[in-house]
C-alpha cells in the first residue's frame, strides 16, 4: 500500500497534462509529462509497477481526453513495461538516463499511436506526424526528463534506493 503516493502523483500529473500543459507549446508541441512519470516509475521500480501506473495513467489520460480508449492505455503500457526492463541493467543515480529513455520512448510513443490510430481507421501522415509533432516532442520531452526524475527520485518512497543503490542484499 505504500505505492497510493505514486498514484496521486500520477493522477496530478493527467490533471497538468489534460489543463495546464497546453500551455507550455513550443513550436505547436507541448511535453507529455504522463510519459516522463510512467519513465522513472519504472526505471525506479521495475516492470511490473511501470506496466501497471502505465496502464492506469494510459486509461484516465483515454478517458479524460475523451478520444478512443484504449490508444494511450496500451501505448503507456507497452512504455513502462519495455523501460521498466532496463531496472537492474542501469544506475539510477544517473540523471542523463531519464534524458535517453524520455527521447526514445516519446518515438516508440509515436509510432504506438500512429499504428493504433491507423487500424482504428484514423487517417495519419506517418511523414508529417513524426517531423512536426514526434521529433520536437521526443527533443522537448528530453530536456525536461532530468528534471522530473531528479523530483520523482527525491520522493520518500526512493528513500531505500538511494540509501542502497545495488538492492539489499
Amino acid at each position: 500500500m505504500k505505492y497510493w503516493r505514486l498514484m496521486i502523483l500520477v493522477m496530478g500529473c493527467i490533471i497538468l497534462q489534460s489543463t495546464l500543459v497546453p500551455f507550455l507549446k513550443i513550436i505547436n508541441v507541448h511535453p507529455d509529462i504522463v510519459l516522463m512519470v510512467i519513465i522513472a516509475i519504472s526505471v525506479l521500480l521495475g516492470f511490473k509497477m511501470g506496466t501497471l501506473f502505465g496502464f492506469i495513467a494510459g486509461l484516465l489520460l483515454d478517458i479524460s481526453t475523451g478520444g478512443t480508449v484504449g490508444i494511450y492505455a496500451s501505448v503507456y503500457t507497452l512504455i513502462g513495461f519495455s523501460s521498466g526492463l532496463m531496472e537492474k541493467k542501469v544506475f539510477k543515480d544517473n540523471f542523463l538516463l531519464p534524458l535517453v529513455f524520455c527521447f526514445v520512448g516519446t518515438f516508440i510513443k509515436g509510432f504506438l499511436e500512429y499504428i493504433l490510430l491507423r487500424y482504428s481507421g484514423i487517417s495519419v501522415s506517418f511523414i508529417s506526424s513524426f517531423g512536426v509533432v514526434v521529433f520536437p516532442e521526443a527533443i522537448y520531452n528530453a530536456i525536461m526528463a532530468p528534471f522530473v526524475y531528479y523530483l520523482i527520485y527525491r520522493l520518500p518512497i526512493f528513500k531505500y534506493l538511494r540509501m542502497y543503490p545495488y538492492g539489499i542484499i
